[in-house]
């Protein structure tokens, strides 16, 4: 069970690195986005001339977040699971 615990809490700083790594570069791609409809003033995804550019990048950025969502997910798993462990060792 200590390894258990061990692995889990030295999984903490690595699930919070990529969470704040992905939400980073998110921003980033968010901003080349606006950055790109800027330069080709057209702001709208549906519009037949949008930038092909924006939109992939825009795919990339959707793409990270989701990631980043997953990341919190596993990231609140493993809290709860700590929790449970812990919970069960100071009960014995």
């Amino acid at each position: 069970m200590e390894g258990q615990i061990a692995d889990l809490k030295r999984r903490f700083p690595i699930l919070k690195r990529l969470i704040a790594d992905c939400d980073r570069l998110a921003g980033d791609l968010d901003q080349e986005v606006r950055n790109e409809e800027d330069r080709v003033k057209i702001h709208d995804p549906a519009h037949s001339a949008y930038s092909t550019y924006a939109k992939a990048t825009a795919l990339r950025r959707d793409n990270l977040r989701r990631s980043a969502d997953e990341l919190r997910a596993h990231l609140a798993k493993a809290e709860k699971a700590l929790r449970e462990l812990g919970e069960a060792t100071l009960d014995a």
